[in-house]
């Protein structure tokens, strides 16, 4: 396996394995802290790198994949396009207006947690309308973020996750190992 994805359940239950903020991530969560899921994403890659090169990450209100760097092409546009597939499938719309949609997303978001040993919070980022994809990368891995539109009314969560999941594998091209 080269790629995976999971949502918040999913990934916390891996980080309870050894992974980083296990405290953390054994309480219920709302809305996953970006730092801790990122974290405990390049544990993964790390981890699991000789058989891991993507993971793609969907919550409710974002999107973040991360990669082996040189494994995998358009990884922003991916994540982009995974995020936008949420928001037209739920609402069963393909216009995206102010009065189906939210942006529930966070004003300012930190990148990173942990650097291995401290507890630290670095690279604090104000979120862009204009400009919603936030890349960035920690060692060998390239990460890309974006929001997701929240549809206010659902029309459609049956296999939301798959649909999701696979335009973002669709759109981010496999390359080969590095």
């Amino acid at each position: 396996t080269q790629s995976t994805w999971v949502n918040e359940q999913e990934l916390f239950a891996l980080a309870r394995d050894g992974g980083p903020h296990a405290a953390i991530t054994s309480q219920p969560v709302t809305v996953p802290i970006v730092a801790v899921v990122a974290d405990i994403m390049d544990w993964l890659l790390t981890r699991y790198g000789a058989r891991l090169s993507r993971i793609h990450f969907h919550s409710l209100t974002y999107h973040i994949t991360g990669i082996r760097r040189g494994s995998w092409a358009n990884v922003a546009a991916g994540t982009a396009s995974a995020s936008l597939t949420a928001s037209r499938r739920a609402c069963q719309s393909r216009l995206l207006t102010d009065r189906l949609f939210d942006l529930s997303f966070q004003r300012n978001f930190s990148l990173h947690v942990a650097d291995g040993e401290h507890d630290i919070l670095s690279v604090v980022r104000p979120f862009d309308p204009a400009s919603p994809v936030t890349t960035w990368t920690v060692g060998d891995h390239d990460y890309a973020l974006t929001p997701v539109l929240v549809c206010r009314k659902p029309v459609k969560t049956v296999g939301l996750g798959d649909a999701i999941s696979a335009t973002g594998l669709l759109s981010t091209p496999f390359k080969g190992r590095p």
